[in-house]
């Protein structure tokens, strides 16, 4: 998964912030918005998983993958 968004996102992303020249003479600085970006992805994956654990919301998958919370009838 991270070599698919590497060749799928940031590296597209680097080259556009290149030639955009907005980075340094020769897009030398390229790599410091996609840096904050990913940054700033990951901070709002990481919160958003914190917050929803805080409101007790579980995910079906799990609960569905615990057997403890099966009643079996014999």
């Amino acid at each position: 998964m991270a070599a698919a968004s590497y060749w799928s996102l940031l590296a597209p992303a680097i080259e556009m912030a290149e030639d955009s020249k907005l980075y340094g003479q020769n897009g030398e600085y390229s790599f410091l918005p996609v840096a904050v970006g990913f940054l700033l992805g990951a901070f709002f994956v990481y919160g958003t998983d914190l917050l929803i654990s805080s409101l007790g919301v579980h995910s079906p998958n799990l609960i569905l993958g615990d057997s403890s919370t099966y009643k079996y009838r014999i």
